[in-house]
């Protein structure tokens, strides 16, 4: 991560610009898109590492669930921007996600899926008020109960605490 870090000309700390995963280490909010969800994270030791959660629904290509389930590791690799009211991190993650519900295409066949997904996105973090918000693209590895691939992704704002 130091490398990357190197290469794209940036070090990993923000500079006291907000109170965002410093002060204020837990978010809570909602995501729009897909999946439509509640969402929360965490940072641990400062804005560098996370943890992110949600719970909601997902509805593409026929798969529509009665829930979804995500949580991934988020590492911050770089700030693209700091200054002018808002701190843009960029971030690369992986984690897991569960979804319960039926294929509508085919019988309505209720399946549970389980599998990895890897996110990447750009949180907005304000300066002056405790509000993130974020656009996120993840792509997804279904191994449970079929070996798969799909991307999703989403808008969303969260309130730090």
């Amino acid at each position: 991560m130091i490398v990357l870090q190197a290469i794209l000309g940036a070090g990993g700390e923000a500079h006291a610009a907000t109170e965002i995963g410093t002060s204020r280490a837990f978010g809570l909010g909602l995501q729009l898109g897909e999946p439509t969800a509640i969402t929360g994270k965490v940072y641990l030791d400062g804005r560098v590492n996370a943890i992110d959660f949600s719970f909601g629904s997902y509805y593409n290509y026929g798969f529509a669930n009665d829930i979804y389930v995500q949580a991934s590791y988020h590492a911050h690799l770089v700030e693209l921007t700091s200054g002018r009211g808002v701190t843009i991190p960029f971030r690369i993650g992986i984690g897991g996600f569960l979804n319960s519900g039926y294929w509508r295409f085919d019988n309505d066949v209720e399946d549970v899926v389980f599998g990895a997904r890897v996110p990447f996105g750009l949180d907005f973090d304000l300066e002056k008020a405790p509000f993130q918000f974020y656009v996120e693209v993840a792509f997804n590895v279904a191994v449970i109960p079929f070996v798969g691939v799909g991307a999703d992704g989403g808008i969303g704002a969260r309130y730090y605490f």
